[in-house]
């Protein structure tokens, strides 16, 4: 049994308190002890001083990090502090786990005796450019996927390499990674609004389930798009913001204020990604007087496919606006227009049926004239 997010932001936050104790953790969360010393000792990150960043001075050693806890999430001093510091974080120790899980599973399911006879079979096929596809329908005593030896090839398992496969001279391969610091909603949000809890909480009951991200042009352009997707009707829009939670927080509540003013049954729950600009939607849950108004949810880290319909959507939008592509130049009007465009057209999923019309029937043509500002 490994520990989950939900767990590690438990242990966040209690070793942000001064009076944490190893055995308090452990009783909390159902683990021993063992385990979170392991945890902290193992997951938690280095992080360096300002005199190592700027001064290439080694930092002295500080002596609390020689016990319990073994980090400086609870110290006062931690950002102005010159010695040596450890941080523990939630997220940071979810990835490094999922890590460490997923090469201790990636060991081939075949003997080697079998690799080394499949290698000799089809090695010398592929390299006289004989598709897999091919190869495996030509031998019936391959009992392997297609799928699997291009794994094995991909992983260096056999002789033969990706550049030797039929297709790869049209494949382009870039060097380059792309990869975006990004900022999670604080661990303590998560707590009772994970995607298990949002599991359970619309099974116990039929809900109106809305899911909403952000579609980001090239990396260093502030100006989003906060899409908005309906389960139900697959109708999706979208506004431009600036990358604020604030902004997220406003557009929910006047489409919450529009649907109960009109008797529009349009949504009670949201489904989300744990960015950071998400993290304000929970405080607007209840109203002044203590009524619910929606309940959020978040998906775990790294998991976007935990909402998929939204994501699998974004496809229609790339159609126009290409990824990396800065949305500086493009106004509201023809973002909501391409919303438009999008929606009218006609899924096989819908019984050839598009998302506006569904919309329409569902939530009446007032509602549309609001979220596409016709």
């Amino acid at each position: 049994m490994h520990l989950n997010l939900k767990q590690r932001a438990i242990i966040e936050i209690e070793l942000e308190s001064k009076s944490n104790s190893i055995m308090k953790i452990a009783k909390k969360i159902g683990f021993s002890r063992k385990t979170i010393y392991d945890e902290i000792k193992n997951n938690s990150n280095y992080i360096k001083s300002k005199s190592e960043l700027f001064l290439h001075q080694k930092p002295q050693p500080c002596i609390r990090l020689s016990k319990f806890p073994f980090v400086c999430n609870y110290c006062e001093k931690q950002k102005s502090c010159s010695k040596q510091k450890r941080i523990y974080d939630a997220y940071s120790a979810e990835q490094k786990s999922k890590i460490l899980l997923s090469k201790s599973r990636s060991k081939p399911q075949y003997s080697k005796e079998f690799i080394e006879k499949l290698d000799k079979a089809i090695t010398p096929l592929i390299r006289s450019k004989f598709s897999i596809y091919h190869i495996l329908n030509s031998i019936p005593d391959i009992k392997c996927s297609e799928s699997t030896i291009r794994r094995y090839i991909d992983k260096c398992y056999l002789t033969a390499r990706n550049y030797d496969l039929l297709r790869a001279p049209q494949r382009n391969y870039s060097l380059k990674e792309y990869r975006r610091k990004r900022d999670f909603v604080p661990v303590r949000i998560l707590l009772g609004r994970d995607y298990k809890e949002f599991q359970a909480y619309i099974n116990a009951y039929p809900r109106k389930v809305i899911q909403i991200d952000t579609v980001f042009g090239t990396r260093d352009n502030n100006k989003v798009i906060l899409t908005i997707f309906d389960t139900k009707t697959k109708l999706q829009f979208g506004y431009f913001i600036r990358n604020r939670s604030m902004e997220v927080s406003v557009i929910i509540l006047k489409l919450y204020d529009f649907c109960i003013k009109n008797k529009i049954n349009f949504f009670d729950t949201i489904l989300t990604d744990n960015g950071h600009e998400m993290q304000d939607l929970p405080k607007y849950e209840f109203t002044e007087f203590g009524e619910l108004r929606f309940k959020v949810f978040y998906c775990d880290p790294y998991n976007s496919g935990q909402k998929g319909e939204c994501e699998r959507n974004h496809e229609f939008i790339r159609y126009y606006y290409r990824k990396g592509k800065s949305f500086d130049g493009i106004s509201q009007r023809e973002l909501l227009d391409t919303f438009i465009k999008i929606n009218s057209i006609k899924r096989k999923s819908l019984n050839k049926k598009c998302p506006l019309d569904l919309a329409r029937d569902e939530y009446g043509q007032n509602f549309l004239n609001y979220i596409f500002n016709l």
